[in-house]
């Protein structure tokens, strides 16, 4: 798993997916990469 492989818990990694697509909401490039995963991706 990726929380594994970065030495956080998954509970932290799924946080900081969703600050990330918080902050980024507005930003165009974040936009364009967001589409290409499904709505209930957690980034």
């Amino acid at each position: 798993m990726v929380s594994s492989a970065i030495r956080m818990s998954l509970d932290d990694l799924v946080a900081v997916l969703a600050r990330v697509r918080v902050e980024y909401a507005d930003d165009p490039e974040y936009q364009e990469l967001r589409h290409q995963f499904p709505d209930d991706w957690p980034l």
